[in-house]
């Protein structure tokens, strides 16, 4: 009769034995960048699955797996030196603990991103810091330009009314609250990067909403 299989991270021909793993980890734990990586392709698939199952379809809409996968790895090798080998498949276990906490994480920040940003009713500063849409603004102070000043923010606001949460949140915080680019990845939980990319794209879908 066969033995029981037992869990082992062998996804990949860099690890031949759990003897190997182990020896990966110590020379992880002293700073070997290398062994971590080695240990980082051989379970990277597992952790990929299992992070993407625990987000579900629904946040995945708005959380990329893979950044969360990404942090998980980041977050593993900073507590490396913490770690204990104690058994076999302890590694697996301890790395999807962090992969757990980093999905909850993620789960908790679209749910704060989903919440409406107000954005003051009376505020022009999203007509004039969002380039290309200063036509629609009127000088001057003359009841007619006060009028027509007005009307072109109901049109903003109207517009920003189409985009998604994500993409209106970010416009309104950016533009409006007058955030920095960092400022509104601390609140929205992303990475500066990531917010520079979904500001260039709401405000180049705001723009096609107001020239239509």
């Amino acid at each position: 009769m066969n033995a029981p299989k037992t869990e082992t991270l062998r996804a990949s021909d860099d690890l031949e034995s759990d003897q190997d793993l182990e020896d990966l980890v110590l020379r992880a734990k002293g700073g070997d960048r290398r062994a971590f990586e080695k240990i980082v392709r051989a379970l990277r698939p597992r952790i990929a699955r299992r992070v993407r199952l625990r987000l579900g379809c629904k946040v995945r809409q708005h959380v990329d797996s893979e950044d969360v996968v990404q942090n998980t790895f980041v977050e593993a090798f900073k507590l490396l030196p913490a770690f204990s080998w104690t058994r076999n498949g302890c590694l697996v276990r301890w790395i999807e603990a962090i992969a757990e906490h980093q999905v909850q994480r993620a789960v908790r920040g679209q749910k704060r991103r989903c919440r409406e940003v107000s954005m003051p009713r009376s505020s022009q500063l999203a007509l004039r810091s969002l380039g290309g849409m200063r036509p629609f603004v009127a000088k001057g102070t003359s009841p007619s330009g006060v009028v027509v000043r007005n009307e072109a923010l109901d049109r903003v606001r109207s517009a920003l009314c189409r985009l998604n949460p994500d993409r209106r949140n970010v416009v309104v915080l950016a533009h409006v609250c007058g955030l920095k680019t960092k400022e509104v990845a601390a609140r929205l939980g992303r990475s500066p990067q990531a917010v520079a990319v979904l500001l260039f794209r709401a405000v180049r879908e705001l723009r096609h909403i107001l020239k239509c």
